[in-house]
């Protein structure tokens, strides 16, 4: 791919003050548009801007939700939609494939839905219930469901957790939450925004292993 101003991709990746964003566009036009693979024309004439935008970047705010948790929604719907992306036509033989030892995609989704609403728990001040911790026992272990029913299971804990986002008032956001059997220290608002970046940390790793588990 050509860059203007810049020899090649390494070069624009390596040089200039932009090199990070420049990097992140590239991996969006990746999930966005597909080289052919007959060897042919290559990727289609696009232009940049016509890049579907992040969530953020919509200007689509819920009227429900604390002004301070906003971004924290968009972050967890933008992880949603990436995962829809990445995994379209991923095959469910894959899904507990750990090339070169890394987690699975299957680990990765259920840890996603359990996670979020976990998290939650301790957000609304409450222990989590023997259920819950076996829930989590057994992300690790590969099960029958499908690609497309573990990722309706994660669609549905983002929806749930922004859905619990909304009971939490602007002045609530600061009050003191204990986390875990050590009560370790934490917020409202610092564990909303953990659940987000959590979320989005590990739609990161799974995409590692989907382009690893690809090109095998």
């Amino acid at each position: 791919m050509r860059i203007s101003g810049y020899n090649n991709t390494k070069d624009a990746l390596n040089k200039g003050p932009f090199r990070k964003e420049r990097a992140f566009c590239l991996l969006q036009i990746q999930y966005f548009y597909k080289r052919p693979r007959n060897g042919s024309a290559g990727i289609k004439k696009q232009n940049l801007l016509e890049v579907k935008k992040e969530v953020w970047l919509r200007g689509e705010k819920d009227p429900h939700l604390a002004a301070e948790l906003q971004p924290a929604a968009d972050a967890l719907l933008q992880a949603g939609e990436e995962l829809e992306a990445l995994l379209k036509d991923f095959p469910d033989a894959w899904l507990w494939d750990r090339p070169a030892g890394v987690a699975a995609v299957g680990f990765h989704l259920k840890h996603i839905a359990g996670v979020l609403d976990r998290l939650l728990s301790y957000a609304e001040g409450n222990m989590l219930a023997p259920e819950q911790l076996e829930y989590l026992e057994n992300e690790v272990a590969a099960g029958e469901a499908t690609v497309n029913e573990l990722l309706q299971q994660v669609h549905g804990a983002i929806e749930r957790c922004i859905a619990r986002y909304r009971q939490f008032s602007s002045a609530a956001l600061a009050a003191s939450r204990s986390v875990g059997r050590a009560g370790l220290p934490s917020t409202v608002i610092g564990l909303c925004f953990h659940a987000a970046e959590h979320t989005m940390r590990h739609t990161g790793q799974l995409l590692v292993t989907v382009k690893m588990l690809q090109n095998q």
